[in-house]
């Protein structure tokens, strides 16, 4: 009786851990199964089955990984291989972007499912569920790119600046035009004055676009660069298209632009009416003050100027007025205190005079009187500056339209127009 029970036990042994092959003596896994469809695929009674003959082939791991036509790849559940056919995963009719395709309310989808939508109601193609969503994948057009030509004078370099020694990394752009949407693959590097310039892989408009391409590396000279744009770099380029991009340093500057128009509203602190703006950056103000605290009377309209970085600034400041006539002012040397509006009036360009209050007309930027240009028009006002603590240059354009020159009404009949530009060195 101990020997049958012994006997039976090394015999659920040996099938525990036995491997099964179909039409193979030598299973490559828990299941082999050997599809026999040619001599050449049939495999081998030992060692390591061949590419060739593992094409027909099933295989099953114990981790559960299968293999169609190969051994499964340790880093897969499902590989597939095969060189004259494809996988076909189920195809659906997609009604909505948010469909059950089992017909519940899509809580129970699981994330990343994967369908071809063979419907009408979404485009054709492949899609997959993000929990709450259809999400296409993109279906790129498998044409061989093509583009009707490169304007090489339109190369634009960002960061436009480099140095000598300096690390580097940014973007080339070209445009291109007649663009006919097909997808093109990463160029081959061409290093020119240290820096290695790379096409990026994308996809080409219908009709106009750009090229981008990597540029990286050291500089050895802030010489300006001049980049063969070819078939070499731009693999889908014809030799008719090849052309040269001279590749500028140079440093740019941002700019950014603020505007403003209305009608002045009443200030408690100059008991008169203003009608400020600030820079972009918030470092200072400028207004028009209408001299009256009363609405129903007339006052004298001023350019001023409010320092507002916590801290006197010394102001290098140019001033035109075009009234029929020009007027213009310059300094180098004006000081202007913190917290306080006010300009320069008539005592001189490097002067500052603080803001009067009420029909006081103290403290006035350039020229008294906006609005008293020739003909009893508005006058059109141009003030450009910057200071000794900042990489910053401002201009501030000014304008007052009324009915009537000279002195004026702070109501909606007067309208005041601001625009301030601010150009930041990079």
């Amino acid at each position: 009786m101990k020997k049958i029970i012994l006997v039976g036990l090394s015999i659920l042994s040996l099938n525990a851990f036995a491997q099964i092959g179909v039409n193979t003596p030598n299973p490559q896994g828990v299941f082999h199964l050997d599809g026999k469809s040619s001599p050449v695929t049939t495999n081998p009674n030992t060692g390591t089955p061949t590419a060739t003959q593992l094409e027909d082939d099933v295989v099953i791991k114990s981790t559960g990984a299968v293999g169609i036509g190969t051994t499964p790849n340790d880093y897969a559940m499902l590989d597939v291989a095969a060189s004259d056919k494809g996988i076909l995963i189920p195809r659906v009719s997609l009604t909505s972007s948010t469909m059950d395709i089992q017909g519940g309310d899509g809580s129970s989808q699981p994330t990343g499912l994967m369908v071809y939508n063979n419907g009408t109601t979404l485009p054709k193609g492949y899609y997959f569920w993000n929990g709450s969503t259809w999400m296409s994948i993109d279906s790129t057009n498998s044409i061989a790119p093509q583009v009707n030509s490169i304007t090489c004078s339109s190369a634009v370099l960002s960061p436009s600046a480099w140095k000598a020694g300096v690390p580097y990394e940014g973007n080339l752009k070209i445009s291109y035009s007649g663009g006919n949407g097909g997808a093109y693959s990463e160029g081959n590097p061409i290093t020119i004055n240290g820096l290695t310039f790379v096409l990026r892989p994308g996809k080409l408009e219908y009709g106009a676009g750009e090229l981008v391409f990597s540029v990286t590396g050291t500089p050895v000279n802030t010489s300006d660069m001049i980049l063969p744009i070819n078939s070499t770099i731009v693999p889908f380029l014809t030799a008719a298209q090849q052309c040269d991009a001279r590749i500028m340093n140079q440093t740019t500057a941002d700019i950014k632009v603020l505007a403003s128009m209305g009608s002045a509203v009443y200030d408690d602190i100059s008991d008169s009416y203003v009608f400020p703006l600030s820079t972009p950056d918030g470092r200072y103000r400028v207004r028009v003050r209408i001299a009256t605290p009363d609405p129903t009377k007339r006052g004298r309209s001023d350019v001023q100027l409010f320092n507002n970085t916590g801290s006197a600034q010394t102001l290098i400041w140019n001033y035109s007025t075009d009234y029929g006539g020009l007027i213009v002012l310059t300094s180098s040397d004006l000081a202007v205190p913190a917290n306080v509006w006010g300009g320069t009036n008539s005592s001189g360009a490097n002067s500052w005079k603080d803001s009067g209050t009420g029909n006081n007309t103290d403290g006035f930027w350039g020229d008294p009187d906006i609005n008293n240009a020739v003909g009893s028009g508005p006058e059109y006002r141009r003030y450009t500056w910057t200071d000794y603590n900042s990489n910053v240059m401002y201009t501030a354009y000014v304008m007052l339209a009324s009915k009537s020159g000279g002195s004026v009404y702070p109501t909606n009949d007067t309208k005041i127009y601001i625009k301030i530009e601010q150009v930041t060195a990079l």
